[in-house]
């Protein structure tokens, strides 16, 4: 059975502020308590603690949480979702999958790929990709970990009404990224 724990933000985003969090507001963090739907996972994500929790649609949604400026107009969200390794493959093949060509295979979709990267958060082992269609100014920024035989995948998108600089951004996701804790 396939597993996933999804964490939903929606972000406020003023052009004259920072992007995320500009070191002024309190972080709080997020943990997975190892049972149920967590696949007997440990792992603390941090968030700007002004982000709302909301219930969820999905019955595989642990956590969800949400922020929304209309005037700002640009939609930002993140994912955790946890699953098992497919059944049959070896270490190798594990490792292959957080390579340039399995993280293709893995983020499977739309878009161009902006670019891709290794990640190493808490001495476990990643690779990040990012994708972007610029018919909607829509960016997927998918970070994949292999830990405790289960693949990990922190997600974070942006969508905007107008084009905007993405690198902010995406500096703005990896900040929070890195603050993630595999306990």
């Amino acid at each position: 059975m396939k597993f996933r724990i999804v964490l939903f933000c929606l972000i406020n985003v003023l052009s004259s502020h920072s992007i995320i969090n500009s070191g002024q507001d309190p972080i709080c963090e997020h943990m997975t308590d190892s049972s149920g739907k967590s696949k007997g996972i440990k792992m603390t994500l941090s968030f700007p603690c002004d982000w709302k929790e909301m219930d969820s649609n999905s019955p595989d949604d642990v956590f969800k949480f949400a922020k929304k400026d209309n005037e700002a107009k640009i939609l930002t969200s993140a994912i955790l979702d946890i699953s098992d390794i497919p059944a049959g493959l070896s270490s190798s093949q594990q490792k292959e999958l957080l390579e340039p060509e399995g993280l293709k295979t893995l983020s499977e979709g739309s878009g161009e790929i902006e670019s891709n990267k290794p990640l190493t958060i808490n001495n476990v082992k990643g690779g990040q990709i990012i994708r972007k269609d610029a018919d909607r100014n829509y960016y997927k920024i998918r970070n994949y970990f292999i830990y405790k035989n289960k693949l990990i995948s922190i997600s974070y998108f942006l969508l905007s009404a107008s084009p905007v600089n993405a690198k902010d951004y995406f500096d703005a996701f990896d900040s929070l990224l890195n603050k993630t804790k595999f306990n």
